[in-house]
């Protein structure tokens, strides 16, 4: 479905929050990341699988870097994304 979603409205690109552990999937044609997330707990961390139970907060500049990295179209130039290839999860 976010493959399909990122074709038919981004051209084969999408930024999807991926609500059960709140970090964001990246698509780029084929090809798909995870970004990070752009919400942390008090203590400046994430919680990847939302299994520790304590509040989330919006970082600003995590959702600043995010907002910038595809404005600026930069998806392909970012070491972060660790690029997968194929529809397998997502």
């Amino acid at each position: 479905e976010c493959f399909v979603h990122a074709m038919e409205c981004g051209h084969g690109t999408g930024a999807i929050l991926l609500l059960k552990t709140s970090m964001v999937l990246l698509i780029r044609e084929t090809r798909w990341g995870i970004w990070g997330s752009p919400y942390l707990d008090a203590y400046g961390e994430e919680d990847p699988e939302l299994k520790r139970g304590r509040p989330l907060y919006l970082n600003r500049e995590r959702y600043d870097q995010l907002k910038v990295l595809l404005s600026s179209h930069g998806l392909d130039r970012c070491p972060r994304i660790n690029w997968l290839v194929g529809s397998q999860r997502y």
